[in-house]
Parts: C-alpha cells; structure tokens; sequence
C-alpha cells in the first residue's frame, strides 16, 4: 500500500514527481510495515521460545490477554516513535528536491535540510533502537535459548522444534538481510554507487519480504501437511 501504488504510477509516467504530503505518507507507512514486521517478529520469537523451553507452563506464561497486549504493543510502539520522528521532519525546510532513491525515505527528507538537524539525526537514532535492534536482539536471545534446548533433547524433539521454528528463523534472516541493505544504502551517497545496484538495494526491502513470507509459510505447511 506505502510502495506499489506509487511505484507503478512512476513506471507509467515520464515525470517522477511526488507532493511533500504524498512524499511524507508514504513514508509514514513504509516505516510502520517495517518496525511492524521487527516487533511482530519479536513477539512470536517469545512465544516460540515458551512454547519449547517452558511448554509446562505455556499456556499459563502465555494468556489471550497477554497474547493481544504483545500484539498492541508490537503495532503502538513503532507507529508512536515513528510518527514523532516523521513529525519532526515535516517543520524542516528543505533546499533541495531530489530524492536519490526510488521512493521517499525520512533521512534522505533531513539530508536536504537548510538546518541544523542533529535533533532529527537523534530521533532517527532512537527510532531505529526502539523497533529494530532492541527486537533484533531479542530474538537472537530467544533463538540461541531455543537451539540449546533443541540440543538436548531428543532427535523427535529436534524435529518438531525444527518444524515449528523454521518458517519464523527463514523469514527473520530474510528480513534482515533486506533491512540491513535498506539502512546502509540510506546512510551511503547513492550517487558513487552504481546506479542498477542502488535501485536493486532500496527494493530489495519493500518488495523481497513481503512476497517470500506467505509464500515461504504456504510452501513449508504444505510440506508438513504431505509428510503427515
């Protein structure tokens, strides 16, 4: 919704221009699907990890209540602290138009500030902690917690555990491998790059995980379900 649209409307057209307004909500929803997809990928890695290393006390540890409040709190906290961070960005005035990616992003925006901006550079710092290495580090926690139990159990116990925890470790790697690109290719001069590979990186992240993961998902339940 924050990408394709406009994307496919630059391809038709001869001119690639954008309003400041359009400009600022796609980036608005660009940056809630990725913090989203981060914290979300958090919260499932918890519960993949009490599902394996405390599956006594599961459902006990892992409530409806507690399910739905780790699921308002995977989408509140990214859109509150990206919002503010947005915010800041659209009270900048800009001496400059031209945006060096394929589609609109808040730091290539603060780039083309007339101003000072050490105040949006620590807003975007904050951002970029709260919804993407704090969850990041959470999982690579929960995951080398659930491999040391794997480790120890039993060769049907590995198994399952492989099973359930696969699609949700693919789907991180991919994701972050993607990420990475997208938050190096902002901080690099996309004009000393080549120019095929800069627009190969900035699309790699809004295009390559939203395709793979439901066909990753439907692919991997579709083995399960032939093998059972």
């Amino acid at each position: 919704m924050g990408f394709f649209p406009r994307f496919l409307q630059d391809l038709a057209s001869n001119t690639h221009l954008i309003s400041r307004a359009a400009c600022f909500a796609q980036i608005y929803l660009i940056y809630t699907y990725g913090g989203n997809e981060m914290t979300t990928l958090c919260v499932m890695a918890y519960d993949r990890f009490l599902a394996v290393c405390h599956p006594l006390h599961y459902h006990s540890r892992m409530t409806v209540k507690k399910a739905l409040t780790l699921v308002g709190l995977a989408w509140l906290l990214p859109i509150s602290v990206i919002t503010i961070a947005i915010y800041r960005a659209t009270t900048l005035p800009l001496c400059g138009n031209k945006i060096q990616k394929v589609f609109c992003t808040n730091w290539n925006i603060v780039k083309l500030s007339c101003v000072p901006t050490d105040l949006n550079n620590g807003l975007s710092m904050f951002v970029t902690i709260c919804t993407i290495f704090l969850p990041l580090v959470f999982v690579l926690y929960t995951y080398t917690r659930i491999m040391n139990a794997a480790w120890r159990g039993s060769a049907k116990f590995k198994g399952r555990v492989f099973q359930t925890c696969m699609p949700h470790m693919i789907s991180f790697v991919i994701y972050s491998i993607a990420l990475f690109c997208d938050l190096a290719l902002s901080r690099y001069n996309a004009e000393e790059m080549n120019p095929f590979l800069a627009i190969i990186l900035s699309l790699e992240f809004v295009i390559i995980p939203p395709i793979l993961n439901p066909l990753l998902t439907f692919f991997l339940r579709s083995i399960v379900i032939k093998k059972e």
